[in-house]
Formats: C-alpha cells, sequence, structure tokens
C-alpha cells in the first residue's frame, strides 16, 4: 500500500511541475483543472474495432468501425451487450464507403455523410428497437454545376443543411433540401503566409469538426487550433460570433492540396455539446513526436457557448474520439489499452460544473 501512495505522490508532483510550466497555448487559456477517472464501462472489449466516431443516444452507443467489412456496430450502453453489426462496407443498395462523423439530429435520430455517394443518411432509433438495421431516409446533397466539393453535412432541420468541405464562395454552405439552392457563407481562417490563396486550398487546410447545439441555434466548428462559434438567424443567414486563433497549421501546398508539417501539434481530436457547454478532446501531440499516437489525447476542455473556456479535465487516459450521452453525462472514449495494446471503450462521468 505504501508503494501505491509513493507512487501517487510522485505522479502528482510530477502533474503539478508540468502544469506549472505550461507551454501549450491552448492549455494555459485554463485556470481551472481537475482529474477523471474512468469509471467501470459494460461494453465487451472483445468486440471491439478501429472506431473512428461515435453517437450515444438513449440507451445505444453507436460506433462507426469505417475500415471494418461491416461498419457500424449498434451497443446497448447498460448492459454492454453487442445488438448488431449493420451496413455493408460497398457500393451495393442500403452499403456505404465512406462515412465519417456520426451527428445527433434529435432523441430518435441519428446521422452521416457518405462522402462517395454525396448522400446524407438517416438512422431512426425506433427501427433498431424493431431489430431493423436500414436506412430510414437519405438525401442526395447535390452541388452539380459548381466547383464544390462536399465533405460533410448536418441537418439543421427537415429542410435545410448545414454543409462543409472544399468551397470557392466560402466556408459554409446552407443547402435546402427541397429546391436544391445553396447560400456561402464567410471565409476561411488564413495566416499571412496564405493570405493569398483560393478557398479551395485553404479548405483543404481547414476541414474542421462541427457540433451542433441541440437547440439547432448554434454551431461550434474547430479547424486544427481555430475555434470559431457560428450562429444563425431566422433568415438563414449564418453569422460569426467568436472566433479563437490559438495556432494556425503549418503546411505546405502540393497539387491544390494542404501537405501538413509532421513537427506541427495536432489539436482536437473531436467535439461534442450540450445546451450549456462545448467538450472537446486535445492532443497537443505531433506525428513526428508520437507516430499514430499522435491525435489522441487525455485533455477534455470545456468551453461555454460564448467560447469562454470554463474547466479542463485531465483523464487518466488518452483516447482518439468520443461521444457524450447528454442524458447521463457519461463520456464513452475509444482509447488503446497500453498493458495490452488491444482497443477497448473506455467510460468517464462528468461531474456537474459550476461556474
Amino acid at each position: 500500500m505504501k508503494y501505491k501512495y509513493f507512487y501517487y505522490c510522485l505522479f502528482l508532483m510530477f502533474w503539478e511541475c508540468n502544469f506549472q510550466n505550461i507551454k501549450d497555448p491552448v492549455l494555459a487559456d485554463f485556470n481551472k483543472t481537475t482529474f477523471l477517472t474512468m469509471v467501470n464501462s459494460s461494453i465487451k472489449n472483445s468486440e471491439i474495432g478501429e472506431i473512428v466516431d461515435f453517437v450515444a443516444i438513449d440507451s445505444f452507443l453507436i460506433a462507426n468501425e469505417i475500415f471494418a467489412s461491416k461498419i457500424f456496430k449498434l451497443y446497448n450502453t447498460r448492459t454492454g451487450e453487442l445488438l448488431s453489426n449493420f451496413i455493408n462496407k460497398g457500393k451495393g443498395p442500403n452499403e456505404m464507403l465512406f462515412p465519417y462523423k456520426l451527428n445527433y439530429y434529435n432523441t430518435d435520430c441519428f446521422t452521416t455523410f457518405d462522402y462517395n455517394t454525396k448522400e446524407l443518411i438517416y438512422f431512426s432509433l425506433d427501427d433498431f428497437r424493431n431489430q431493423n438495421y436500414r436506412y430510414y431516409k437519405k438525401v442526395k446533397v447535390d452541388f452539380s454545376g459548381t466547383q464544390s466539393s462536399v465533405t460533410d453535412a448536418y441537418p439543421l432541420n427537415d429542410n435545410i443543411l448545414l454543409c462543409t468541405g472544399f468551397f470557392e464562395k466560402g466556408q459554409y454552405v446552407l443547402y435546402d433540401i427541397n429546391s436544391r439552392s445553396t447560400k456561402f457563407f464567410l471565409d476561411y481562417p488564413y495566416d499571412k503566409k496564405h493570405k493569398g490563396e483560393s478557398n479551395e486550398i485553404k479548405g483543404t487546410a481547414f476541414q474542421g469538426k462541427i457540433s451542433i447545439k441541440p437547440d439547432r441555434k448554434k454551431i461550434i466548428n474547430v479547424t486544427g487550433a481555430v475555434l470559431e462559434i457560428c450562429e444563425m438567424d431566422n433568415n438563414n443567414e449564418i453569422k460569426r460570433i467568436f472566433r479563437k486563433v490559438y495556432y494556425f497549421p503549418v503546411y505546405k501546398v502540393i497539387q491544390n492540396h494542404a501537405a501538413f508539417d509532421s513537427s506541427q501539434p495536432y489539436a482536437f481530436n473531436s467535439i461534442s455539446s450540450t445546451n450549456s457547454y462545448i467538450y472537446m478532446v486535445y492532443s497537443g501531440r505531433s506525428m513526428h513526436d508520437f507516430g499514430e499516437e499522435y491525435y489522441a489525447g487525455n485533455n477534455l476542455l470545456v468551453f461555454d457557448w460564448e467560447g469562454k473556456p470554463v474547466i479542463r479535465f485531465v483523464l487518466d487516459r488518452y483516447i482518439k474520439c468520443f461521444t457524450l450521452d447528454k442524458i447521463t453525462m457519461k463520456i464513452y472514449g475509444y482509447s488503446t489499452n497500453p498493458s495490452t495494446g488491444e482497443p477497448e471503450i473506455v467510460t468517464y462521468q462528468l461531474p456537474e460544473i459550476k461556474r
């Protein structure tokens, strides 16, 4: 027992020394820091593959294993049971090739965008409860006749989609499903060195991660270490209300694409939100120093919807992506077990945040 206490004290001394000398501009923005340790997870680790994204709704956890022959896994978060492995990887009916981000839409629905077919796919939890693992609905995002390429789409309501990608006229597009009309908004961020580049090139350097506030009134977009909060008004206009540049990406333009410097710190690997707060896992590590594990992070950073830093949670595991259960306020994270090297899903219970 005394040895455990010794190592615990040693860990605290090491952490406090590092914390007092933080040079990372993102972490230095947080005055309040606390530790979070894992809680027992019911998810059976023997059934976990390489996960690129999650979504948690009700008592379901859906994992995206895009490189597997069957892309999605559906877990019961109460029992840990694997309920289904569904949607074949392919080009046939009810198949997909390149879905990536899973997006919470409402208490019965989540979406994903298939980059190959340029379709936004909707899934219904009611179908899953009836063991019907199919597309609930799909919408073609048709930008024909423009020099734009859509990489992701998010439903703001039943008629309007928010689209991101490589656009010549702006950073965001609002797409009307019924009329197939488009509205472009705002500019990509840039530093002085890359000011004169086209929007298409800037778009390759600033493909971000988006979370939509559950009340659908605001979005947070994280492109590298650039945070941007926008709001949508009643006239379907996007307005930027906050932007914070911690640091710009370091890249060169090769064949009209951004080639990133391997010594560049990786910023945020995933993002989720409630009506009160924004949650992001921050890495701050580079590929040059950490190889394939560079994007894993153990800093869960919390911001409010005004862009103000609230609290930094230091996790006892490095996680590569996560999702937040908005009812239980549990975090589910994809991690690699440091002892066995096996993939696993780790769980954290978020405490109540007091300002």
